[in-house]
């Protein structure tokens, strides 16, 4: 083997040397990017798992979102058809205050016509014994007609507003005593029970009825 044969032997194993270091150097350049590949990948891994899990919590959110739009939904159903019923119940009620409105009027009327007739007829019983005063020759304003009144007790009465015998019936006898209390001397002891009821007979004429309860009567008492 020569010397030059062994020079080139010598440049031969440089390069391959150098070849080999190319070669680490190129696998160390690939190692750092697989390192930097996998780096990015477990990251763009990281996004994607993020991303899932954002996913889900959106889709949580939106079912909860629809949850509560159904409730809603069930509220504004419910409310309209309580809405119905309450605007059902008050025209239910405005008819039934209409019909009492109706027959509240028609009773309305029906009194006022009664009270019509009973003053018609109040006018005609106050006419009818005006006459059977007349024919009687009886003196409304004659309150001694009723026994157990004398001159003191007629002034007492008639100073206190019973002028005449229709007053003095339309009078209770506690009322009639109230005014002989005040009176003075022995007008308090008088008894009115009966007097209301003499004065009632002699205003509507019944003087042959009371003439014959006088004859019962002791002092006007019973």
């Amino acid at each position: 083997m020569t010397n030059d044969a062994l020079i080139f032997s010598g440049d031969d194993l440089q390069h391959q040397h150098d070849a080999l270091l190319e070669v680490n150097t190129q696998n160390h350049e690939l190692q750092e990017r697989i390192t930097a590949l996998e780096n990015q990948l477990s990251t763009h891994l990281d996004i994607v798992m993020h991303s899932h899990h954002t996913v889900q919590e959106a889709e949580q959110r939106l079912t909860l979102m629809a949850q509560e739009h159904q409730h809603r939904i069930d509220i504004v159903i419910h409310l309209t058809e309580e809405k119905q019923n309450l605007q059902d119940r008050i025209e239910e009620l405005e008819s039934l205050v209409e019909q009492q409105k109706d027959a509240a009027i028609h009773t309305f009327q029906e009194n006022q016509a009664l009270h019509a007739r009973i003053d018609q007829l109040e006018k005609e019983a106050e006419v009818l014994s005006a006459q059977a005063m007349e024919s009687s020759g009886i003196d409304m304003t004659d309150l001694k007609i009723v026994e157990g009144i004398g001159p003191k007790t007629e002034q007492a009465l008639k100073e206190a507003g019973i002028i005449d015998l229709k007053t003095l019936s339309e009078k209770s006898p506690a009322h009639i005593k109230s005014i002989l209390n005040k009176a003075k001397g022995r007008l308090r002891s008088a008894d009115p029970t009966t007097w209301p009821r003499q004065a009632g007979m002699a205003a509507e004429g019944k003087m042959d009825e009371l003439k014959k309860w006088q004859d019962e009567l002791d002092g006007g008492r019973e």
